[in-house]
Parts: C-alpha cells; structure tokens; sequence
C-alpha cells in the first residue's frame, strides 16, 4: 500500500468491507476494493486496488505514482483526464492533499511553473529599501526556497534619512540625525555641551541655549551685563551669571551707551544684569564764546547732551556767562554802543548823535550821524544841512558854520557851492581899502605904509598895498542917538581911562569902551558902502531890501549886532587889530 494513502482508506480496508464506487462519487465513503479491480479516475484506498497499480496522493487510480508537488490524476488545472497523471499550470497551487510550495507568505513563496513536477521559487528582490527617521532597513532577496531573509538595518548617524536611504551632506539641520546640526562644510556634527563656542542655538545640546556672548549656556543669559563665557561673572563658563562692577559687557553683548565723552562712559554694576549704570557728573562747564552762552552739562545715560544756548545780543559774553549790562561800547555787541547800563543800536545816517561811537558809520560830523568823515566834510560843506541830513552836502550861500570864510579878517562866507568862500570885496574892517592881502581876494588885509601894520581906528589906508598912508577916514553921517552915542563914549574914555593916562588908540583904554566905540565907526563904514551901492545898483532893485554884496538884514536894517562877529561876539575891527 502506498504510503501516501489516506488513513480513513487504510481503516475501511482494515474492516473488510470493500465497495465500488465511480471515481467522480467523492461523497462516497472510501472502501477497499478486491486487487486490481479499481480502475483510472476512480477512488481508490491502496496502489494494488488500481488495474494500474497507482492509487494517486488524491486518492484516485492514476496511470502512475502522479506523487510530484504539483502533479495531479484528477483531471483538475492540468489539462488531462481523471485517472492520467498531469502537471499543474503555471502560477497554480499544489492541491491536497499533495504538500503545499514552501512560503513565509511573502513574495518568495513557490508555486507550480507548468512544467516541473515540483514547486518552483523566485529569486527575485523580496525586500526594498527603506528609510525611516535615522535608520535604513537594507534591501533582500528570496533565499530560492520560498524564504524572504530576515530584514537588516543600518543607522544613518550622524545624518537622517533621505527618501528611501541615508542622507550622505547637509543644507539644513533636518538633514542631519537628532543631537546633531549642519555646519558650514555641509556636514552633520555632534551638538555642543555647557560651554562650547556656537554661533546659533541649533549648534547646542537639547536643553541649552546659545548666549549673545557665543556660549552654549544653561539659559538664554541675555542681559546687557549678564555672560555666560565665565569672565567677570565669577561663574563657571556655560553657566549665565552677572559681570562685577566696573566691567563693560561682554561682546556680542550690547555695549553701554556712549556718545565718546569719557566722563559719561557707563559700566556694569555687579547689580543689575538687563542695563548698564551710567554716572551724572559735570560733562561740560558753562562756557560763552562769540556771542552765545552755553550752560554748564551733566551726564545723560551715556551721553553728554548739547547745552542750552542763549544769545547775548545786544551785550557780549563774559568769562562763561552773557554781561548783562554795560559799562562801555566794549560790552556791546557790534552795532550797538553803551548808554550805561544798556546797550543801544547804533544810528543811522541823520539822527542827531553826541559821539561817532553812537554811529553805525562812525561819523559823528555837525551833531548828525554822517556818511563821511570830519576830515572830508568841513569848509563849506556840512552833514546837517536841511534836507541832506547824514549827507556832507555844500551848507547854503551866505552861511559859514565851520568859520572856513570868517577865520581870516576879510569877512566873507561860502558861495553854497561847497569848496569855496565868496571872495571878499568889502573893505578891510574899515582899516584897508580892500581884501588884497595874502591869498588873493578873501586873504588877510593887506598892509598900509612900510611899517605900520594896520591902521588906527577912524583911518583908513589911501592904497591898497603898502605905498598907502593911513588918513582920516570920511565921517558918515549917523543917526541922532549914535552921534550922542558917540560922544558920550569918547568923554568917558578920555576921564575913565587908567591913570588918566594920555588917550591912546593902542593903549590906556577899558576894552568894553572901546569895543562900542569900534562898533559905530565899523557902523559909519558899512552904511558908506550901503549908500554906495545903491547908487549904483539899478532903479528896478531899489527899495526892496537887498543891496548887492550885502546880507539882506545888513541892507535892509543896519544895525551895531549885524556888524558883529562870530567869534565870541567881539566886533570884527578889534578881531583885526587884536590879531594884527
């Protein structure tokens, strides 16, 4: 009996109980049947039931054994007839209760090829290539015997994975395995403990922190006088703590604020860990220079910060402070001058002014701020004339306010046109015939005779030049007081006069007599030339005033104030004598 018979058969033989039955009745119990009685593709128990003397594994008389994995005699996936041992197509599974293709139920199990009797397995890649987190499962291979081997791994530390394998360089850290970062070479390294020098905090172990100093610290040690290197922290390096006192923060850190005054330079405390402490003493004294004054400046978180200015006009700066009053034009600002204790703009040209110093053009000329200097406005020009005033402007015909006519005996006086005086044509105070003395017409009297210089009062000179002789002057008739006038003088200054001294004209008389005396006989003089001038002058012009070369208050109304002259009111016949 064959031993691939099932054991129910073997019992039903064993029993004596033999039945016939059709092969295709597999509801049929089996039964043992008389020795080769059985025939192909039907049931059968044992190989010596069959005519053929096989019994097939599915219990069926077969034309041979029909034993292989994947053979069958039923007729079943393999293209032949019950009874006729066939091979199972290609990609079929053996069937019972012939044994099943080895498999660990992956895609190396065997199957039936169409060909061989046995199972057929694949060689082929069962296992592909993974990645996952830091670690890659390696690739496998069918072991040919339905197996697919055991998976195996390999770390990808200090890289990750990347797709389905090991990363190999870096860009960023997540291509680098946990506890390790991406340097700048494009490698994975290990992150660094309490102390190491990093950059950024990805370069520090888990927990810790990448302090401003470049420190893998225990906390973010931030603050401005706070250091994590372990230098004037009095703490061990990777460990935050705070700098002594009069330590600057550590770099990388942000310095203490400084504008570069070293009096204000801050540090830190020992104290406060977040800032800087700064001092508030004196930066800058109070100073006053060109004018402004500055006060004096503390410190200021740092800084020294700009003083406070004030102008000083209209006074100047003293020693570190604006003056505040004034005692000269030195404590004034240019363009201004002092009236003590204030400081006053100085005047425009016109404006009536005691000192050139109160002058913005620095001519004080005729009482009047000028435009041009004493020394280029004077003679017959003036600074205050009506309607020019500020400007030197030639003063008006018959006026001379700086005696530049009147200085020399010949009175005259400026022709208004501002260079020249009126050349003089009057007689010489009565004493000369004419103005011919030196200098031309407006010189000096000229002289009469070789050795008198001038003659006495009540004469008058016959020439001109020095071949004259001094006679009589001719009497014109004066008015009835002024005669009496006259000779009440001439009594008192013969009994008055010092000592009784004999009458001289030069000596022994009281000069206040003699000055009235002068003044009639000056008095006869201008009223002969006024009689002769109107004679001369045209009948249309008489009688309305004004005698040519004669002021009109002369002219109109000869009086003994009109012949006087300028200088202190002393007449001018004893002007002349006096300075002979």
């Amino acid at each position: 009996m064959s031993h691939r018979a099932p054991a129910a058969l073997l019992a039903l033989a064993l029993s004596g109980c033999f039945l016939t039955y059709d092969a295709n009745d597999v509801d049929r119990p089996p039964a043992t049947a008389a020795p080769g009685t059985v025939a192909l593709g039907d049931r059968c128990l044992l190989d010596g039931e069959c005519g053929s003397g096989a019994c097939a594994p599915e219990g069926i008389c077969c034309d041979r054994a029909c034993s292989g994995e994947c053979e069958a005699c039923n007729g079943v996936g393999t293209g032949q007839s019950a009874g006729n041992c066939g091979t199972l197509t290609a990609g079929a599974q053996p069937h019972a209760p012939h044994a099943a293709c080895a498999t660990d139920l992956s895609s190396c199990g065997g199957s039936c090829n169409g060909v061989a009797a046995t199972c057929a397995y694949p060689l082929w890649q069962c296992r592909n290539q993974t990645c996952t987190g830091s670690t890659q499962e390696n690739p496998a291979s069918c072991d040919g015997a339905g197996r697919c081997p055991e998976a195996s791994t390999t770390p990808c530390a200090p890289y990750a994975c990347g797709g389905d394998g090991c990363r190999t360089g870096c860009v960023l850290d997540t291509a680098c395995s946990p506890g390790n970062w991406c340097d700048a070479s494009g490698s994975c390294v290990a992150k660094l403990d309490k102390g190491g020098a990093c950059t950024a905090a990805n370069q520090c172990r888990t927990g810790l922190a990448c302090a401003p100093d470049g420190t893998c610290c225990d906390r973010a040690c931030t603050g401005q006088c706070e250091a994590c290197t372990g230098v004037n922290t009095g703490a061990a390096a990777g460990t935050c703590g705070t700098i002594t006192a009069g330590n600057p923060p550590q770099p990388g850190h942000t310095a203490c604020t400084s504008d570069g005054t070293v009096a204000c330079e801050g540090s830190c405390n020992g104290t406060l860990a977040t800032a800087c402490a700064y001092p508030a003493t004196q930066c800058r004294p109070a100073s006053c220079t060109a004018g402004t004054q500055a006060a004096a400046t503390a410190c200021n978180g740092g800084s020294c910060p700009v003083a406070i200015t004030l102008g000083c006009t209209p006074f100047v700066c003293g020693a570190t402070a604006c003056k505040t009053s004034c005692t000269d034009d030195g404590d004034c600002v240019s363009g201004d001058y002092c009236v003590a204790p204030s400081c006053l703009a100085k005047k425009a040209p016109g404006v009536s002014c005691g000192g050139a110093n109160e002058c913005a053009s620095g001519n004080c000329v005729d009482g009047v701020c000028c435009g041009t200097t004493s020394a280029l406005c004077n003679g017959c020009n003036a600074c205050n004339v009506p309607g020019k005033l500020g400007t030197c402007w030639p003063v008006p015909a018959g006026s001379d306010p700086h005696d530049a006519c009147t200085t020399a005996r010949c009175q005259t006086t400026c022709n208004g046109l501002g260079a020249t005086c009126t050349p003089g044509v009057t007689k010489c105070n009565g004493r000369a015939p004419l103005c011919t003395g030196p200098g031309g017409p407006g010189g000096y009297c000229g002289l009469c005779g070789s050795t008198s210089t001038i003659c006495l009062v009540g004469q008058l000179c016959t020439t001109a030049d020095t071949s004259g002789e001094c006679k009589a002057a001719p009497r014109v008739p004066l008015l009835d007081g002024e005669r009496l006038r006259e000779r009440h003088l001439q009594r008192r200054l013969l009994h008055n006069a010092p000592g009784r001294t004999a009458l001289h004209p030069r000596r022994g008389l009281h000069e206040r007599h003699l000055q009235r005396l002068v003044a009639l006989q000056v008095r006869r003089a201008l009223l002969r030339r006024v009689h002769r001038a109107r004679a001369l002058a045209p009948r249309a012009s008489r009688g309305k005033g004004a005698v040519a070369g004669l002021p009109a208050r002369v002219a109109a109304r000869p009086t003994l104030t009109a012949v006087r002259h300028r200088r202190g009111g002393v007449p001018g016949v004893l002007a002349a004598g006096r300075h002979g």
